[in-house]
């Protein structure tokens, strides 16, 4: 939803959709703080994939250092888990993962987080391809 509607508003302007988008990215972060508490929940590909996509979230439309922050916490996670293959859904939360770590990193001015040496894998990075993860060439500078 927060994703959807930061999209929604950078295209047509803001308050034009009724939703609050602070508050919906409080609720998204206060969500994934739930999870970490709980051994159960805390290392869960559903807790992958909500970061993943508040990670994403931050790199489009929200603050780079907080999508560092993200993606270092997923970092771990899957340390904690044994590696990017353990990731579910047949390997398609890895791709993910990976897709957004080389499009979402090269936007925002980072260089990967999941790297070959750290984070063995056979799945190869995808190539970048900042048109198909929305973020505009010159809205972001690399360093």
């Amino acid at each position: 939803m927060l994703l959807a509607a930061s999209h929604y508003e950078s295209e047509y302007g803001s308050n034009n959709h009724g939703f609050d988008i602070f508050a919906l990215r409080s609720m998204a972060i206060s969500g994934m703080n739930e999870h970490l508490l709980s051994p159960a929940s805390s290392l869960s590909d559903e807790l992958v994939g909500a970061i993943l996509h508040v990670a994403a979230y931050e790199a489009l439309f929200g603050d780079r250092n907080a999508f560092a922050m993200h993606m270092s916490g997923l970092q771990k996670i899957v340390e904690l888990r044994g590696g990017l293959s353990t990731l579910g859904l047949d390997g398609l939360l890895e791709r993910m993962l990976l897709w957004v770590d080389v499009n979402a990193s090269f936007a925002t001015g980072f260089d990967i987080f999941f790297n070959k040496r750290d984070y063995p894998t056979p799945t190869e990075h995808p190539p970048l391809n900042l048109a198909l993860f929305g973020a505009r060439r010159d809205s972001h500078t690399r360093p």
